[in-house]
């Protein structure tokens, strides 16, 4: 449990913060979190803070690995900031966890990729990224779809062509 106690001259408290995550407080100390952020992160969940960090820059994320959480770091779905990222749209975040190391073929419970939700939401250049940083675009999730076929499925020509100049199947 990580634990930041912050007073003035006079020892009145201007912050009191209980977080179950000790790297949430090392990275409200280097501000990367706020008070708030770093309060809610929890013990179980540090892709979040991996995530906000990822969002602000190339160096807040490099803070955050530096401080101590897995850049792969997942949540209960095993789901990584990658996969959220790349699921929302979050294209700077993508940029900054790709060249971080994140896994690009890490896959979640349901056995998802970045790059499967990617395709599945039509995000054409986060898909052409995690290509490029070498996603397998022939994985199969659970029930045995590929990528290619979520983008299909959901009718993104644009990224079904950049899928199958990926030879993908």
């Amino acid at each position: 449990m990580g634990y930041i106690h912050a007073a003035n001259r006079k020892d009145t408290t201007e912050m009191n913060i209980k977080t179950p995550h000790i790297a949430a407080v090392a990275l409200l100390v280097v501000g990367i979190l706020t008070p708030q952020a770093a309060a809610d992160t929890p013990y179980n969940a540090p892709q979040r803070v991996i995530l906000r960090a990822a969002d602000d820059s190339a160096e807040a994320l490099k803070k955050a690995i530096d401080s101590g959480l897995n850049v792969n770091a997942t949540d209960d779905d095993y789901e990584t900031a990658l996969m959220k990222a790349a699921d929302d749209g979050r294209r700077t975040a993508v940029k900054n966890l790709i060249a971080a190391g994140a896994d690009v073929n890490l896959q979640d419970e349901d056995g998802e990729t970045a790059l499967m939700k990617a395709a599945d939401e039509g995000y054409a250049d986060i898909v052409q990224q995690l290509i490029n940083a070498g996603a397998n675009v022939n994985l199969r999730d659970e029930d045995g779809e590929t990528a290619l076929q979520k983008a299909r499925k959901e009718r993104h020509r644009r990224v079904v062509e950049i899928l199958q100049q990926a030879a993908a199947r």
